[in-house]
């Protein structure tokens, strides 16, 4: 049996990302072999209105010129019950392949999936609608900007947490590292003689000495070096 695939993604959003479509291909892909499937349409559009979904229709004319089943991953890729029935009985119920209900899904299988999914979209509807109520009862201003700006904080919070971390570490290895101890050693009583930290620096790197990086010193790394050791300003 060969297939003619049919994926569709309702935003612009949705296609750029390529998840959308990427999780629809791993659920054909898993219900069909890759070479059984002649070829693959992809749309990026709402569903509302199945005669303007073009990339649908070339999938159907397709599948009828090569006599294939037509495959798409979920029922919820046609907007309700109403078009998925008139696609079987456009296509016939043979040569339409949802990998959610099964093959040679009739119209009975079809209005019962629809009529699962409309109740389970009523419910979280229901739900989400009552913790909505809550917040607000709690004085918290809803809307697209209140999601928007709690995204846009715990990613401040992570990249701030990240941040901390690795300064923390770099100072750890700096304080560990036996030839930043060594260097240190060498950058501290040079300074007390009274010597510039771009002489120390030339100083270090003449006497062989590296930062923890293999990096030849400068003025300023002798400087953070001296104020991390000392654990205050450097004289």
């Amino acid at each position: 049996m060969k297939y003619i695939a049919y994926i569709r993604v309702s935003s612009e959003k949705q296609g750029r990302s390529g998840l959308g479509l990427e999780a629809q291909k791993e659920i054909i892909k898993h219900n069909v072999r890759s070479s059984d499937i002649l070829r693959w349409y992809e749309e990026v559009k709402s569903g509302k209105n199945t005669d303007a979904l073009p990339q649908l229709q070339l999938a159907k004319e397709h599948a009828r010129r090569e006599g294939a089943v037509l495959v798409i991953a979920k029922t919820d890729r046609l907007r309700n019950t109403r078009q998925a029935l008139e696609l079987v009985e456009e296509m016939s119920p043979e040569r339409v392949f949802f990998c959610n209900v099964g093959r040679n899904a009739d119209k009975f299988m079809l209005t019962l999936f629809f009529a699962f999914a409309e109740k389970e979209r009523l419910e979280i509807s229901i739900r989400t609608k009552a913790a909505l109520a809550q917040l607000k009862a709690k004085g918290v201003k809803l809307g697209r900007w209140t999601h928007k700006n709690y995204c846009e904080k715990k990613q401040k919070e992570r990249q701030l947490k990240r941040a901390r971390a690795g300064a923390l570490a770099r100072k750890m290895q700096s304080l560990t590292n036996p030839q930043n101890i060594m260097s240190f050693r060498v950058a501290k009583r040079l300074r007390e003689e009274g010597k510039t930290y771009n002489t120390i620096a030339e100083m270090l790197n003449r006497y062989g000495l590296r930062t923890p990086t293999g990096c030849l010193w400068v003025g300023s790394s002798v400087y953070r070096l001296i104020k991390r050791h000392t654990n205050a300003k450097a004289p």
